[in-house]
């Protein structure tokens, strides 16, 4: 592993690993979306999870990061993975970035049995700055999945992180007030 040295000079540093590569989604601001391939693909799930399994068993790490792109994009693949990762019954914090578009209820139930900080980029609560961003074709359904699933996250006590982008061209007081008024009403 390339940042075994590193990581052994400083226990606290967590270790970040790619299983996937690459994002299906077009959203305008992101750096994905000017690379040449679009799609996602991945190591199957036996590979990734001895890839993790050797890690937690070779540094012993307090925190392991996923930091592909789109982590999970494939509803099968990511409870697979998820389960066998349960399995191992690691003493470790899990950090990722995916998209709240992608969770249902039943996959946040697999990651609150783990110690998983989820990391979601909503980018705006408002149907106009999600269609401007590209974020989704369909903002209604975003927007009614996103509330359904940070409620359900928080009555699962699942840490999640939500990452927002205010001053895109396009954004106005009122898409703003938007996002404002959407986060008031999920406290």
């Amino acid at each position: 592993y390339p940042y075994t040295r590193i990581y052994k000079q400083n226990k606290s540093m967590d270790f970040p690993i790619n299983l996937s590569r690459e994002c299906p989604f077009s959203c305008i601001y992101c750096m994905e979306s000017s690379k040449s391939q679009t799609g996602w693909r991945s190591y199957s799930v036996a590979k990734s999870i001895k890839e993790v399994a050797k890690i937690a068993s070779v540094l012993r790490p307090k925190q392991i990061s996923f930091v592909e792109p789109c982590f999970g994009f494939s509803k099968k693949w990511r409870r697979e993975f998820l389960r066998e990762l349960i399995a191992l019954k690691m003493d470790c914090l899990f950090w990722a970035n995916t998209r709240i578009d992608l969770m249902e209820k039943s996959d946040i139930d697999l990651f609150s049995k783990l110690n998983f900080q989820l990391e979601f980029g909503i980018e705006s609560f408002s149907e106009k700055m999600l269609t401007i961003m590209k974020k989704t074709n369909n903002p209604k359904f975003y927007l009614k999945n996103s509330y359904s699933i940070i409620k359900y996250a928080s009555e699962k006590e699942q840490l999640i992180s939500l990452n927002f982008m205010f001053n895109h061209p396009g954004e106005t007081k009122a898409t703003i007030r938007e996002t404002l008024d959407f986060l008031r009403r999920i406290n």
